[in-house]
């Protein structure tokens, strides 16, 4: 991904953002090749932090997903998306993320990649979709000026083997070596089946995993895939990498309950043979550092995985069910981009659901909140409170408005996507 400042930039020649055409593929391929050869941007460093990084946006995304920015009839800019379907507890929504964002060196600074990003923004809202992730940001700043935010967090942890095995004390079961590469539209069921118990149980905001998905997580040399069984069946399973340099690489390793967790801990011991050292980018809730017997061997860090945005507010909130959660909240919300999400609403919930409307007025200060609507979009996910956004984001919400928000979106369910565009 190449760098670009919105602000300050150059006076812009008009141009145009549209779908690719069939005439468009060769020199949008161009444009690709060209912005990323460039070595501007973070792009390899985010790259170089995956396990075993999937191929590239333009090998992932059929033509449907392309889109540019046109000076000219010349590509100057372009990105692909990639839907996903999500689940948020319940109820599954479409998100679609955005990926190999991109413009020519020579093109740069004049404002085109913003227009790209604004361009999605409308296009998104037009197909339907109301909420977006960018999961290789190259610049955490420039994408939070087009309205996305900081929401899926994970730790990258390192440790010796030997840490861990007294965590395994109390385990029941045993770990089973599966066949690692699905072939086909074949999904790892025993895989998926603990997969899906823990991301709806524990998180959200998690990617339902068709084959093509599951084969992106299993592919790699020196990759291994183990199922935990139970006393009941599949409980947990690991994906591991062992480097050349002596490293295990925990890839995914998740567990429906303890004793299967405890389990996955003793094989990740039993590799002391292989490997000097532990790396895994864990969920930041594994709270791995409260169960070690000594801190001070384990090396932890908290590293950003990917940003989320509110495409449309009123699509956004009537897609998602609220269980016994009731009231009234006048919302107004910033947001440079898409103005239709500025409000002010009056937001009802009521019967598990909740409607948007436009604001007639009357509200008193108790019902209104306003922030940035980056502020409502780490709320709407889970990755803050309300309570956080008054404290830390400056958001001004009334006595009973965040009550009302407090009971629709504290879920104690973290975001977490595993997915990478």
């Amino acid at each position: 991904m190449t760098d670009e400042r919105a602000q300050g930039a150059r006076e812009r020649a008009p141009g145009e953002f549209r779908h690719l055409r069939p005439e468009d593929r060769e020199a949008f391929e161009h444009l690709q090749r060209r912005g990323y050869a460039s070595g501007h941007g973070t792009l390899h460093a985010g790259a170089a932090r995956r396990p075993e990084p999937g191929p590239h946006a333009a090998e992932q995304v059929t033509d449907d997903g392309a889109r540019g920015y046109f000076v000219g009839g010349r590509a100057v800019a372009g990105a692909y998306v990639k839907r996903y379907q999500t689940w948020w507890g319940a109820d599954d929504l479409p998100m679609e993320s955005v990926g190999g964002v991109v413009a020519l060196p020579e093109a740069r600074r004049r404002g085109y990649t913003a227009q790209v990003m604004t361009g999605l923004i409308g296009d998104m809202r037009a197909r339907g979709v109301a909420i977006s992730t960018i999961t290789t940001p190259f610049s955490y700043a420039f994408y939070r000026r087009m309205g996305w935010e900081y929401a899926f967090q994970r730790v990258e942890a390192a440790f010796e083997p030997a840490l861990v095995a007294p965590l395994a004390e109390g385990a029941r079961g045993m770990a089973r070596f599966v066949q690692c590469a699905p072939e086909g539209d074949a999904v790892p069921e025993d895989l998926d089946r603990v997969y899906r118990q823990v991301m709806r149980a524990r998180y959200q905001g998690a990617a339902a995993r068709p084959a093509d998905l599951w084969r992106e997580h299993l592919r790699g040399e020196r990759t291994y895939a183990y199922v935990w069984d139970g006393p009941e069946g599949p409980a947990g399973y690991a994906i591991l990498s062992v480097k050349r340099d002596e490293v295990l690489q925990v890839r995914e390793l998740f567990a429906v309950d303890g004793p299967a967790l405890r389990g996955l801990f003793g094989l990740l011991a039993d590799f002391d043979s292989q490997a000097e050292k532990v790396q895994w980018n864990m969920p930041a809730d594994m709270r791995l550092d409260l169960a070690v017997p000594e801190q001070g061997d384990l090396e932890m860090r908290w590293q950003a995985e990917g940003m989320f945005r509110i495409v449309d507010l009123a699509a956004a909130l009537a897609a998602r069910t609220y269980g016994d959660t009731t009231g009234r909240v006048s919302l107004r919300l910033v947001d440079e981009q898409a103005p239709w999400n500025r409000g002010p609403f009056d937001v009802t919930w009521s019967a598990g659901r909740a409607e948007a409307r436009p604001a007639r007025g009357g509200a008193v200060p108790e019902d209104c909140a306003t922030m940035d609507q980056r502020t409502f979009a780490q709320i709407y996910s889970g990755a803050i409170t309300p309570e956080d956004a008054v404290r830390l984001r400056g958001a001004e919400i009334g006595a009973a408005a965040r009550r009302v928000l407090t009971s629709a979106f504290v879920t104690g369910r973290p975001p977490l996507l595993l997915e990478w565009f």
